[in-house]
């Protein structure tokens, strides 16, 4: 019996990929890219957050998104709770969206997202104008819904490629 849990580490490791991949765009979303006063640097950690609350919301729970928007306030050191905010309304409406999402291909999917990560970004514009006591430039908010929008096509045939992986070896266990 333990010589079988040790050859399927996956059993254990796949279930919590969607998080490790959320972790993975809040980590790229920190890297310096050289974009400053041109563009600013993309919510990597939308596109996974969109793709699983899609495909495997079961692997990433509310409090979850909750605690990987913590996350991202943290280790930005914005004001802590606005990116939770941006987390938990991207991933709502996507849910709420689900049925219909799921069955979009990429070139339809892509305007969906930019969308949701739009409505996203603009409710942690206005959580950070509260904070703020006064609005904050938008365009910060519309340039980074741009560039997540453009490196979308990059992430979505990684992120397939992970599912697929997984519920292979998944079916195994």
């Amino acid at each position: 019996m333990a010589a079988s849990t040790i050859t399927r580490p996956g059993r254990y490791i796949w279930p919590i990929a969607p998080a490790l991949c959320v972790l993975v765009g809040i980590l790229l979303s920190l890297l310096p890219y050289g974009l400053d006063g041109w563009l600013v640097s993309p919510a990597f950690a939308l596109i996974p957050l969109y793709y699983w609350a899609i495909n495997r919301p079961n692997l990433l729970p509310v409090w979850l998104v909750f605690a990987l928007g913590l996350v991202q306030d943290l280790a930005s050191g914005g004001p802590l709770g606005i990116w939770a905010v941006v987390f938990l309304a991207m991933y709502s409406l996507t849910l709420s969206q689900r049925d219909g999402l799921a069955s979009l291909r990429l070139r339809l999917a892509w305007p969906v997202f930019g969308g949701l990560t739009l409505a996203g970004e603009l409710t942690g514009w206005f959580a950070g104008s509260i904070y703020h006591a006064g609005f904050i430039s938008a365009g910060p908010v519309l340039s980074q819904t741009l560039t997540t929008m453009l490196v979308l096509p990059l992430f979505v045939p990684v992120l397939i490629f992970l599912e697929r992986e997984m519920s292979a070896a998944l079916r195994q266990h």
